[in-house]
């Protein structure tokens, strides 16, 4: 067959970047979720690409895959401050406080200026300062002041900056928006959830390769949960997409016929036949044990105790662990 080649194409009309900015914000929204309270939900393409809702506190998160440094100046900085300045007048109505997180890959650098060296710049500085700091006082001058802050803010947001107090504007505007710079990568995110699984299925006694694939599960349902007229996603979403991905369906009258089995398989092993499911219950003598390996006595002991006690002894795990060594 011969070697085939793609059309010339105008790179410009390509949604790579796109592509790949959409896969990125739903990963970050998936490790969101596994985060939640019971109290809170996830709502998808909200007021920003996913927002954390509670009954006293709402937190629009924009998130954004980008390679650049931001500092101040940069557009997306000041469009995501004037979108909070937005949100604020969109839900004045609203009893909750609202916050803004702006979620980016890229890291902080200096503005040209110079005007916020000494403090790594002035995200950076927004992110340190407090109500009584002095970078406090510098930044909000700058906000004031700056050429770019005048012409791009709304007027509204102008007359409020210039008519207020310092301790006003920080609680209004500096506190509640929250910059995350420099965040892992879709690699990583996607390797955070997994991490996240592992551990919820260790508490449940879910192996480690089970638990972690359904990841895919989730993602999967939060993109198509994003598509719909109620883009809603509560922790009990998450709670049966794991319970259904890590359990094996029976059906009933498997389990109305067990306990059944379970006594036919503990009376062939008493006269020495074979089980039920075709397994010797018995060996005529004892199979060789690798030199190598860590004697694990009190867990032994324990096990032949049961053993004694009820004639029966299920060893169950993740592959790998030693389960046949034990039974030897």
């Amino acid at each position: 067959m011969a070697k085939l080649e793609p059309l010339n194409a105008d790179l410009k009309r390509q949604a790579g970047d796109s592509i790949r900015g959409y896969l990125y914000q739903h990963w970050q929204a998936v490790h969101a979720w596994l985060d939640l309270k019971e109290d809170e939900c996830l709502y998808l393409e909200g007021a920003e690409d996913f927002d954390i809702l509670k009954s006293d506190v709402a937190k629009a998160v924009q998130v954004k895959n980008t390679s650049g440094n931001i500092t101040l100046q940069s557009d997306s900085v000041i469009d995501a401050i004037v979108n909070y300045w937005s949100l604020l007048k969109n839900n004045k109505n609203k009893t909750e406080k609202i916050e803004f997180c702006f979620l980016t890959t890229s890291k902080i650098t200096i503005e040209k200026s110079n005007i916020f060296k000494n403090e790594g710049g002035g995200l950076s500085s927004w992110q340190r300062c407090n109500e009584d700091s002095l970078e406090l006082e510098k930044l909000i001058t700058y906000i004031r002041t700056d050429e770019k802050y005048v012409q791009k803010l709304p007027s509204d947001f102008n007359y409020f900056l210039n008519n207020n107090s310092t301790n006003e504007i920080y609680n209004k505007i500096i506190k509640p928006i929250i910059w995350i710079t420099n965040s892992n990568n879709i690699e990583e995110v996607k390797r955070a959830v997994e991490r996240k699984l592992i551990y919820y299925g260790h508490e449940n006694n879910i192996p480690p390769d089970v638990a972690k694939r359904v990841s895919a599960n989730l993602f999967e349902y939060a993109f198509s949960t994003s598509t719909k007229k109620k883009r809603f996603l509560y922790l009990s979403d998450f709670l049966e997409i794991f319970g259904s991905n890590t359990t094996i369906p029976m059906p009933i009258n498997y389990l109305n016929n067990l306990p059944d089995l379970m006594n036919q398989i503990l009376k062939n092993s008493f006269q020495g036949e074979k089980s039920t499911f075709g397994i010797d219950s018995q060996v005529s003598k004892n199979p060789k044990i690798d030199r190598c390996f860590v004697y694990r006595k009190n867990f032994v002991e324990k096990s032949v105790t049961i053993l004694k006690q009820t004639n029966c002894l299920i060893i169950n795990g993740a592959t790998g662990i030693g389960k046949s060594t034990l039974a030897k």
